[in-house]
């Protein structure tokens, strides 16, 4: 059964440098908005 709100999963490290940090830095922008929505819904 799928929740409704998927869990973002952590970028595979990347050798290149540029586009591992941006992956990483989507990603935690993903969680905060994924622990936002956590907050909102679990009363």
């Amino acid at each position: 059964m799928p929740t409704m709100f998927s869990y973002p999963y952590m970028p595979m490290y990347s050798h290149n440098q540029a586009a591992y940090m941006r992956q990483m830095h989507d990603w935690h922008n993903q969680m905060a908005h994924y622990h936002e929505q956590k907050k909102v819904t679990s009363f």
